[in-house]
């Protein structure tokens, strides 16, 4: 009899924990996009927002240089450019 009740309360232990996985699985998905706190970013969206500020930072770099080549060209570039 301990035999069968120890049997059927790990049954039990491993259905519940299936089930609890869908759940998780089903919130994340619900979830997923939406930050925990308003007034936070999560880790992953702080290293996104790093990316993207040293992406600019370096897009703002190029276009000061571009910038000074066609300020080299002067007058032409309003000739034939423009």
């Amino acid at each position: 009899m301990a035999r069968s009740a120890t049997v059927l309360k790990i049954v039990i232990l491993t259905e519940v924990r299936k089930m609890r996985e869908k759940q998780l699985e089903h919130e994340r998905e619900l979830c997923y996009g939406y930050r925990d706190s308003p007034f936070e970013l999560d880790q992953w969206e702080q290293e996104n927002l790093k990316r993207e500020f040293r992406e600019y930072e370096l897009a703002k770099i190029a276009l000061e240089a571009a910038e000074k080549k066609l300020k080299a060209w002067g007058r032409f570039v309003q000739k034939y450019c423009e």
